[in-house]
């Protein structure tokens, strides 16, 4: 019986790594990048260890327009970050200046530059699916 809970587990693990990357790489293909004009995230309570639970951003789309969206995915590590609403600290991973990928037909349709490169790397992900 475990083995098969640890097999499912890991499927679910691969299905959101699998869903990150597609999403990584239509953003990079169809994507437009800008620059965030204001980054809060949102920090919550974990088992120990306090999680990012959302990110905000607010940024310029490409007819002028301010957007304000949550990333659509992103990494959960708070980086030292207490509970509650932060401007992130800077040289963390969501800290100003953060460029940013949207979809021009889709602008809360957004991710973290970084966090695609990342994912599409393929570099190991600490995110808990949503």
């Amino acid at each position: 019986m475990p083995a098969l809970l640890l097999a499912c587990f890991g499927g679910l693990m691969w299905l959101d790594i699998a869903d990150r990357q597609a999403l990584g790489r239509d953003l990079q293909s169809s994507g437009v990048e800008v620059v965030a004009g204001s980054v809060k995230v949102n920090v919550a309570g974990g088992r120990g260890t306090p999680l990012i639970s959302g990110i905000r951003v607010a940024f310029r789309d490409t007819n002028g327009r301010v957007v304000s969206a949550k990333l659509t995915e992103f990494e959960d590590d708070a980086q030292g970050m207490p509970e509650g609403v932060h401007i992130p600290a800077p040289g963390t991973r969501y800290a100003k200046p953060l460029t940013l990928l949207y979809l021009p037909s889709e602008p809360e349709t957004v991710l973290a530059s970084v966090d695609a490169q990342e994912w599409l790397a393929d570099q190991e992900t600490h995110a808990t699916p949503r």
